[in-house]
């Protein structure tokens, strides 16, 4: 999806989004996906990688650990309370202690034994500290038979050689294309000393060692930087989501590069973005403003405070970030719903250490941060209000961002095919009517409750491409939008008294 803020420097072939100021009276795309990037005890490193649930995740990075240290099963974690979602996860290291991978040295039976093979965990990791490696006389005559076990998972391959011997071995099959870099192998790689060895390795059971996490990243870490590998958010950057956040952190610098991220990749063709965002967790809610004084952003939904949890794992209360829980509900709401007063699932309240009234939450809502964690209207703890980091009015909540985006994307998937065609009347037609079916059905639903906008107008004629504009290649379709409001504040006018008569008319 390209953006253009000047229509008179147009150089690819394309179509082009312009948002125009609102004048009053005027298929599904995806709309929650989420990702974000964090430290974790498995996978591959600044890769986005698709998960779809916590028994996922867990699987291609890791649980939560004991120590708390490692940000992303804490985050995914907040996210899959909330309900399943697409999510896409680039794991990171710090750079001062970057992530190993973990390895074991499968001998011969030499009286000196030599190096047949190393066997290293497909992913750099503490998690391979627990790979188990088992080798046995393999079922054929001079061959081997490798198992590996991880916790449930397993893998057995049988009939191995290093390479085929002067007669070859009918049915045997060479390790390196086991474990080789595009093997089969789930679990592990190999790597061969320069003279191969062919003699049968040792049997026995080993277990791999010198994994390490790379845990412990900082600011600069999770900002990352662009070049042959990217890193940080960077690795983001092409992945199909719409939500982002930085798991467990809430440093300043990486709360910008957040919302340069989900404002630079939207305007550059990438699926529009909002970053989720919070604050210190001893943040005071008084100095709240100071923080936001200069942000204006509605690409930007900032949560505060941090969440009070009970952690299975270590069996105790933790304090955690909210951004992974208010991701998760944001991605489970339709565009045009707003995620105030909606519940967090999963969270006993906020950081002990807070203490949040009526008055700090008005505080918050006037540095345009959301309270989170907090009593809602509806009852239980959840998201007081829907701010986006826009100092405009019309831009402050953050379904109207969504909305825009979600119209825009669903106008866009259908647009393309008038890219290059000649401009007639028809094709003007043609446009009108794509648009129109687009937003027909979010005016006058079949039923009633699935309504999402209020009113809209299209105009693809000669009236807004006057030859001074075809005669450049250029057709323009305007169309306007009418959002619903969002019930922010109910209003009950009571009368109650002696001297009150109430009537009504039958």
């Amino acid at each position: 999806m390209q953006f253009t803020n000047n229509p008179n420097n147009l150089i690819l072939d394309d179509q082009y989004f312009m948002e125009v100021p609102v004048t009053q009276g005027a298929s599904n795309v995806p709309t929650g996906a989420v990702g974000f990037i964090g430290t974790a005890s498995r996978g591959p490193l600044n890769t986005p990688t698709l998960v779809t649930s916590y028994q996922d995740f867990i699987k291609k990075f890791g649980e939560v650990d004991a120590a708390f240290a490692l940000t992303g099963a804490i985050g995914a974690r907040g996210i899959f309370k909330q309900g399943n979602a697409n999510v896409y996860f680039a794991r990171i290291q710090a750079t001062t202690t970057a992530a190993a991978s973990a390895s074991v040295a499968i001998n011969d039976t030499a009286t000196t034994p030599k190096l047949v093979m190393t066997l290293t965990a497909a992913t750099p990791g503490t998690w391979g500290n627990s790979l188990n490696v088992t080798v046995a006389a393999g079922t054929k005559t001079g061959t081997f038979k490798i198992s590996l076990q991880y916790g449930a998972e397993s893998e057995t391959w049988d009939n191995l050689i290093i390479a085929q011997p002067t007669t070859p071995i009918v049915g045997a099959v060479i390790a390196s294309t086991i474990f080789g870099p595009n093997g089969q192998s789930q679990l592990a790689t190999s790597t061969y000393p320069a003279t191969p060895n062919l003699t049968i390795p040792a049997t026995g059971t080993f277990t791999m060692t010198s994994g390490v996490d790379g845990a412990g990243a900082i600011a600069t870490d999770y900002v990352g930087a662009t070049g042959a590998t990217k890193t940080g958010l960077y690795a983001l950057d092409s992945a199909p989501i719409n939500i982002i956040f930085a798991a467990e952190q809430s440093d300043p610098t990486i709360n910008a590069a957040l919302i340069a991220n989900a404002q630079n990749i939207t305007q550059n063709g990438g699926l529009p973005r909002i970053a989720v965002i919070t604050f210190p967790k001893s943040s005071v809610v008084s100095g709240l403003s100071t923080l936001t004084t200069a942000m204006d952003t509605d690409r930007a939904f900032p949560a505060y405070p941090w969440f009070n949890i009970y952690d299975p794992i270590t069996t105790a209360n933790q304090t955690v970030s909210p951004m992974g829980y208010v991701a998760g509900v944001i991605a489970s709401l339709k565009p045009h719903q707003s995620p105030g007063n909606k519940p967090i699932q999963g969270i006993i309240g906020v950081d002990p250490a807070m203490n949040i009234g009526p008055a700090d939450m008005i505080a918050m809502i006037q540095a345009r941060v959301n309270p989170v964690g907090v009593p809602t209207p509806a009852g239980p703890l959840g998201i007081r209000t829907g701010l986006t980091l826009s100092q405009t009015t019309e831009t402050s909540q953050v379904y109207v961002r969504r909305m825009k985006d979600y119209i825009d994307q669903l106008v866009f998937s259908v647009g393309g095919q008038f890219v290059d065609a000649p401009i007639t009347a028809d094709l003007m037609r043609q446009v009108y009517q794509s648009v129109d079916n687009i937003l027909y059905p979010m005016k006058s639903p079949a039923t009633a409750s699935d309504q999402m906008i209020a009113d809209y107008k299209i105009i693809c004629d000669g009236t807004n491409n006057p030859s001074t504009s075809t005669s450049q290649n250029r057709l323009i379709c305007d169309y306007g939008v009418k959002l619903l409001n969002i019930d922010r504040f109910m209003i009950f006018r009571t009368q109650i008294g002696a001297g009150v008569v109430i009537s009504s008319n039958k």
